[in-house]
C-alpha cells in the first residue's frame, strides 16, 4: 500500500482517517506492507505507533519544495 499522506494519528485529516482505516481493515486479513512521506510534523512516535499495524514500514522523507526565486530587479 503506498499513501502520499504519513497516516497516523487518523484524526488529522480526511485523507489520514480514510488511509488508516483502509490499512487497519485490511492488516486485518492480509500481510500488509506501507510505503508512506514522512512530513515535517511526524514524531518518531507516531512511526513507531503506525509500525503495529503493518508488516512492513518504509517511511521516506518528504520531498522539499524550493523556495520561490525572487524576481530580479533590475537597475536603472
Amino acid at each position: 500500500m503506498l499513501s502520499a499522506t504519513f497516516p497516523y494519528p487518523p484524526g488529522r485529516g480526511g485523507t489520514q482517517v480514510r488511509t488508516f482505516n483502509l490499512l487497519k481493515y485490511l492488516s486485518g486479513r492480509h500481510h500488509v506492507i506501507l510505503g508512506t512521506l514522512r512530513s515535517i510534523d511526524v514524531t518518531d512516535s507516531q512511526i513507531e505507533e503506525l509500525r503495529e499495524y503493518v508488516a512492513e514500514l518504509a517511511v521516506f522523507p518528504h520531498p522539499q519544495i524550493p523556495p520561490p526565486t525572487p524576481p530580479l530587479v533590475r537597475g536603472g
